[in-house]
């Protein structure tokens, strides 16, 4: 009796072990799933502002793009540079 009682106890630590792993998985998958989220949502607002013209032409300056007619120059030697 108590021999099959040993063996059921230890026929039932390896599932409830994996259940235990599976449990704290799922937790660790649904935890990266709304940080995942969160990045695609901030990556969609990022797009939206980079999509208005006023952004576009910002950006294009910062990168010492000009207009079609418009002449470019840079200035050097000033302080901090």
């Amino acid at each position: 009796m108590l021999f099959a009682l040993v063996v059921l106890l230890y026929l039932a630590i390896s599932p409830v072990r994996s259940l235990f792993a599976d449990l704290h998985l799922t937790a660790e998958r649904r935890a990266q799933v709304v940080q995942l989220q969160q990045k695609a949502a901030a990556l969609a607002a990022e797009e939206r502002d980079l999509m208005l013209p006023s952004t576009r032409e910002t950006e294009a300056r910062n990168l010492g793009l000009v207009r079609r007619g418009e002449h470019g120059y840079v200035v050097s030697g000033l302080p901090g540079n």
